[in-house]
């Protein structure tokens, strides 16, 4: 049999343009369908689709990788963080965090975070009205994840999240413009600043230990930290991530509902269907798109040659659509199972943060139903997306809520 096709369909525009963006489905099932790997010569990148070919991105680091972007950038934005190290560098950075993760101070966060989601939620019912980004899923996402690094409350106002774009949008009035790929390097200006931040927190813990993340890398000798790790840019990296996940999960299911109300009345009707609902929404709306890496070798895909060295995108959402794997893929079904969906990675960078992420839309959406009667959007198209096609959810959600009769 001849190879499939590996460019870019022409009458059917891509994730990281404007329309496309609106609804990337239909173009990853195509490619699905048609294109199992592709190349834009435009920005020269190779995308690879299919469930078993993404695996392989996230788990082969001899094929894939991902300390080998940071070739691609200057000195000066070179920092070592998780997701910029291939084994076996990867590990012992790994089981630096893996304490803070650890399944018992997890379960210990929970009653806090349903104390957020509760005083949340009466809030929003007292206006009649909220923007679940930001009245719900953003406060619960920041409070959990510094709650779990040990920033404390009084240092929030001089602490501020930088939310990196991770695959910045083709501008509609630059025809010149191509599509863009974040590499995960750091800023000057704000990597400085959670280094400096970072830096004398755990400083501070080391004469005050306490029960979180910065307290457990502050029991590392000191020296140990220079020039070989940068613990301003590995907890700026955890601080980031988990509350990127966590605020698109929630605010994309709550967009999803609204959008099948139905699928809703289901979850209301059998509360057990709650963590089947969350994995859903996590297959069907992964709040992390894509990952990118570099060719390790030369390869070959379906009999795509790719080289050594070549920029590759791994399509995690188009893997989660994958009719070889899932029954009726673009169909949103709370009641689906199994769902072995890829939302989280695979293999050695599998995400430390996806129980905290899991747990806090769970609890979100459990207090929800039982504290919510009705909830309407507040204008037809309210609903804005986040301008990235890496990360993908919903910038705004605004919705006027009643209290349970």
């Amino acid at each position: 049999m001849p190879a499939p096709p590996t460019d870019l369909p022409v009458d059917l525009p891509p994730p990281w343009t404007r329309e496309g963006h609106r609804d990337p489905h239909p173009w990853m099932a195509r490619m699905l369908e048609e294109r199992p790997v592709a190349f834009d010569p435009e920005s020269e990148v190779w995308h690879v689709f299919r469930y078993a070919d993404v695996q392989a991105f996230h788990r082969e680091t001899g094929d894939w990788s991902t300390a080998r972007r940071m070739q691609r950038l200057p000195e000066e934005e070179r920092v070592v963080r998780l997701l910029t190290t291939d084994p076996p560098d990867h590990q012992p950075l790994r089981e630096l965090f893996s304490r803070a993760y650890r399944p018992r101070r997890m379960e210990g966060m929970e009653p806090r975070m349903r104390g957020i989601c509760v005083g949340l939620i009466d809030a929003a019912l007292a206006r009649g009205q909220l923007d679940v980004v930001a009245d719900l899923a953003a406060p619960l996402a920041a409070a959990m994840i510094r709650d779990l690094l040990g920033v404390p409350e009084e240092d929030e106002s001089r602490f501020r999240v930088h939310f990196e774009t991770l695959g910045e949008l083709k501008s509609e009035k630059d025809p010149e413009s191509r599509m863009l790929l974040y590499m995960g390097g750091a800023t000057a200006d704000d990597h400085r600043a959670a280094t400096e931040y970072f830096r004398e927190l755990v400083a501070r813990r080391r004469a005050e230990p306490r029960d979180d993340m910065v307290s457990d890398l502050a029991r590392i000798p000191a020296e140990d930290f220079e020039g070989q790790l940068d613990v301003g840019a590995l907890l700026n990296e955890q601080l980031g991530a988990g509350q990127n996940t966590t605020v698109h999960l929630i605010g994309g299911m709550m967009a999803l509902f609204l959008e099948h109300p139905e699928q809703f009345e289901k979850v209301r009707a059998r509360p057990e269907l709650v963590e089947s609902a969350v994995e859903e929404t996590l297959r069907y709306a992964s709040p992390l798109q894509a990952r990118p890496r570099l060719s390790a070798r030369a390869l070959s895909i379906h009999g795509a040659q790719i080289p050594d060295d070549a920029q590759g995108l791994g399509w995690i959402q188009a893997a989660n659509l994958d009719p070889r794997v899932f029954r009726d893929p673009l169909r949103f079904d709370v009641t689906r199972s199994p769902n072995h969906h890829l939302a989280f990675g695979y293999g050695e960078h599998f995400c430390l943060g996806a129980w905290l992420a899991r747990r806090a839309a769970r609890v979100a959406l459990q207090e929800w139903i039982a504290r919510v009667g009705d909830f309407e959007p507040l204008a037809a198209s309210a609903i804005e997306r986040v301008p990235d096609f890496i990360v993908r959810g919903p910038a705004r959600v605004p919705v006027s809520v009643t209290a349970c009769a």
